[in-house]
């Protein structure tokens, strides 16, 4: 299985994630030619005027700046990103990852600011650069065919960003909280949003006093890292280093490794808790509603059993499965939503294989694809099953015809 692991020995921004991926071997002709899939950048539009990447060394190391071009495109809230995100030409995989990342950058900033996410003004991070970040990132990564993220603990720096600016200290519109005319950037580091969007994560400060990671930073790592800690059993096929542009007596590098996982028995066992209540007197529409929730909340498995209970009571035996981190909000949900008065928990082991979803194109159009793999080998593979019914829904044929007649096809593109 391919993985990358995020070196934040020196903290990590969206541009020094983009800069690495550049240095380990990401073309930027590849990068420019996938960025104009955001239809605000103008097709035409020379390279050189969207970004420019820089070699510089520091301390006989060799490392790239990647700088997006000053320019007036400013987004700043949520429906606007959105909006901008679905109208793109990149994959259905790929636009998901990216709202993902979007939705927890503004829930942090909704909720450091006090409003709703809906009327979240990023102001800073408003500017086209904070989309062309995200993007670049996962460009990287699908570039590389990444599967999996392992991350160090986050350096954060240290003390109080001292701004020059004269901003109002609340950015989100219609905020209950009163304005005044502070420094916008007298934040403590690390920022707000920042440390809202690192909560259970594993954090540090090397006492650099600078802010080392930022609130794009902590969303791509917050959304798209798996584990945090030690460098896996791996063999590296790529390295790249990422420089950020903040002058400093010691610069800001983000180092990436990217390579194949040696994986055994032993490492593919995950520890998770086993959640589970029986409940015999709950609306049974509610559980589509509790369901949503838990999956919101982290849960990654959540399923029904019917039993009996005493008096030969029908029954329902809710389950969930989540890391150990999601217990509370997991249990207090399940408390808040169902009529539960009691709930077990159990550590198990979890034991998979590995999982990949792609395009693929086909004469039907293109479907999302799950392949099971094992050591790189697929074992089985499986149909997305909402593209197939818009599929079907658009042609007006048969679901279970098009189900087959598409399992065989790409079947045959294995086999080839």
């Amino acid at each position: 299985m391919k993985v990358a692991y995020f070196d934040c020995f020196s903290g990590i921004s969206g541009d020094m994630i983009v800069a690495a991926f550049i240095n380990a071997g990401l073309p930027s002709e590849y990068l420019f030619e996938e960025l104009k899939k955001i239809k605000l950048i103008n097709s035409k539009l020379p390279k050189e005027d969207l970004f420019i990447t820089k070699e510089i060394a520091w301390s006989h190391l060799r490392a790239t700046q990647f700088i997006t071009v000053e320019n007036k495109i400013r987004i700043e809230r949520y429906d606007e990103m959105k909006k901008i995100v679905n109208e793109s030409e990149f994959s259905e995989i790929i636009k998901e990852k990216i709202m993902k990342i979007l939705e927890k950058l503004f829930k942090a900033e909704s909720k450091v600011h006090g409003n709703c996410i809906e009327n979240v003004h990023l102001h800073e991070l408003s500017n086209i650069d904070t989309l062309i970040d995200i993007c670049g990132c996962l460009v990287g990564l699908e570039y590389f065919g990444v599967n999996k993220i392992y991350s160090t603990p986050i350096n954060v720096g240290l003390g109080i960003n001292l701004g020059n600016r004269k901003k109002p200290t609340i950015r989100a519109k219609g905020s209950q909280l009163k304005e005044g005319g502070q420094n916008y950037n007298n934040f403590p580091i690390p920022a707000p949003a920042t440390i809202e969007l690192l909560k259970n994560i594993p954090i540090f400060s090397s006492g650099q006093k600078m802010e080392l990671t930022t609130p794009t930073g902590a969303a791509i790592v917050a959304t798209l890292c798996d584990e945090f800690g030690d460098i896996p059993l791996m063999k590296i096929e790529h390295v790249g280093y990422g420089a950020g542009t903040r002058s400093n007596k010691t610069p800001s590098i983000f180092r990436i490794l990217i390579g194949e996982e040696f994986l055994n028995l032993d490492n593919r066992v995950e520890k998770l808790l086993h959640i589970e209540t029986n409940i015999d007197d709950l609306n049974p529409q509610v559980y589509g509603f509790v369901f949503n929730r838990l999956f919101a909340l982290g849960a990654l498995d959540v399923y029904l059993n019917n039993i009996i209970m005493k008096k030969q009571r029908p029954a329902i035996n809710l389950n969930v499965l989540c890391k150990e981190e999601k217990k509370e909000e997991i249990i207090n949900a399940i408390f808040n939503e169902t009529t539960s008065s009691g709930i077990r928990v159990k550590s198990v082991d979890r034991i998979t294989l590995d999982r990949e979803i792609k395009d693929i194109k086909t004469k039907w159009g293109v479907v999302r694809v799950k392949f099971i793999k094992d050591g790189g080998k697929i074992r089985n593979f499986s149909l997305e099953y909402d593209d197939c019914e818009k599929i079907a829904s658009q042609y007006g044929i048969s679901l279970l015809n098009l189900m087959s007649e598409l399992t065989s096809e790409i079947g045959e593109m294995i086999n080839d």
